[in-house]
């Protein structure tokens, strides 16, 4: 019993509340979900930059590592790319849906290297921040809405900030586009480097898609049931996950054990480019276009030796060949 209360994950549930946890059984997300669809827009979240819980942090460290180490086959390259002081702009590309394990990877790589008070603060959709549940969590684990003015106060503290563009529509993209670089054109991000003049470190993840299979991300549905008003978000998609097999992708699910890779880029700092430049579409679009190109060229890297261009298919192969090998 003693073994069992001090495992990472065990522990790291109790320092959350059992009604928190209540979000993980299918009954409650479905009604949240529902909620969510069916509920007026609500105001916009408040920045919270300083109520982080150190002891929080500590166990869900302890846990995401227990996870790359013992579930994912984590992998992790250029973290000495992140500046180790002043603010900077980090963008990911995102997979996952719910499930956010490429950004708490990330995160436990740049705590890893350059200590607890170095963590990035993440940078979460609106919607986290009106589910209950889900707001305490973030807002204990430094986690501040995606929106400049909250970029802004992270930059003001010299901390870093850590942006997944492609939101929703990247980290529920359908299979066939898992590795891809998918931003959606939005290039806020980009606006927001030049505007408050910090480097930009672009974290490229390869495999985390593959935690669940996204089948379509139902533009349509989402449509018909008004989300773009509601949540901002233009999808309502439908997948495959355990253990609830062919159901919306916004549920909680048990991951598949996949691999995954994760590689931090040089940062671009475009020294030429003043406050104004963000006010520019040529020069926003241009930054954005070579952002993503040298990201979508990290992926092609990351993923030319997968087995059939998929981490599962590569882990399945691996583990046949251990096994194979043994016999």
């Amino acid at each position: 019993m003693a073994r069992l209360a001090s495992h990472p994950l065990v522990r790291l549930a109790a320092a959350v509340s059992p009604t928190d946890l209540a979000i993980l059984f299918p009954p409650v997300g479905a009604w949240l979900t529902w909620r969510l669809a069916t509920s007026p827009p609500g105001s916009p979240a408040p920045v919270i930059l300083d109520q982080a819980d150190r002891e929080f942090h500590d166990r869900l460290a302890d846990a995401a590592r227990f996870l790359a180490h013992h579930w994912f086959q984590w992998s992790v390259r250029g973290v000495e790319n992140v500046p180790s002081q002043d603010p900077a702009l980090l963008i990911g590309n995102h997979s996952g849906g719910l499930m956010v394990f490429d950004a708490i990877l990330a995160w436990l790589a740049i705590r890893d290297a350059q200590g607890p008070d170095r963590a990035p603060h993440g940078m979460a959709h609106e919607f986290v921040f009106r589910i209950p549940a889900l707001r305490r969590n973030a807002i204990r684990g430094g986690v501040v809405p995606s929106r400049p003015d909250a970029a802004h106060q992270v930059f003001a503290a010299g901390r870093l900030a850590a942006a997944y563009p492609g939101s929703d529509w990247d980290s529920l993209r359908p299979f066939r586009e898992r590795n891809r670089i998918v931003l959606g054109g939005r290039t806020g991000f980009v606006r927001l480097a030049l505007r408050e003049q910090v480097p930009l470190v672009p974290i490229v993840t390869a495999g985390a898609q593959e935690q669940f299979i996204v089948l379509t991300r139902g533009e349509r549905i989402a449509r018909l049931l008004g989300f773009r008003d509601r949540i901002r978000s233009n999808v309502f998609p439908i997948g495959v996950s355990l253990p609830w097999g062919l159901a919306p992708s916004f549920l909680p699910y048990l991951p598949l054990p996949t691999a995954i890779q994760q590689a931090f880029l040089p940062p671009f700092r475009w020294p030429g480019l003043g406050p104004e430049a963000a006010d520019d579409p040529a020069v926003v679009q241009a930054c954005y276009d070579e952002v993503v190109a040298a990201m979508q060229t990290a992926m092609d890297d990351l993923c030319r030796h997968q087995v059939l261009g998929s981490a599962l298919a590569t882990r399945l192969a691996e583990a046949l060949g251990a096994r194979a090998n043994a016999g």
